[in-house]
């Protein structure tokens, strides 16, 4: 098995301090490359549903689905909901509830 993290030894101040390069799995075994500009972390597809971001991916073509949520912010339409529904604006952390007639901020 590799050693990971790798580790450099470096020298401040007359002291050898331990220096954890960037680096990730290849995927391949225990393979590991040092993360960089020309090597960046691997990264999902991701795609945008309401003002939430899923991961998609070849294994799992169809994306992760929230349910029983409601999010947005504080100019959006809020949605219609059903009776004890929950709504969080993002932009300032407020939660509403409906009551099966409007939202209520809680």
């Amino acid at each position: 098995m590799a050693d990971f993290p790798r580790i450099k030894w470096l020298n401040v101040d007359g002291q050898q301090v331990p220096f954890t390069e960037p680096q990730h799995f290849t995927g391949n075994g225990d393979e590991t490359v040092r993360t960089g500009h020309d090597n960046p972390l691997p990264v999902a597809n991701y795609t945008k549903k309401g003002n939430i971001w899923l991961p998609v991916s070849e294994e799992n073509p169809v994306p992760t689905q929230v349910t029983g949520s409601n999010v947005g912010y504080s100019n959006d339409t809020k949605p219609t909901g059903k009776k004890g529904d929950a709504f969080l604006e993002l932009d300032t952390l407020n939660v509403y509830i409906f009551d099966g007639a409007e939202w209520v901020k809680i």
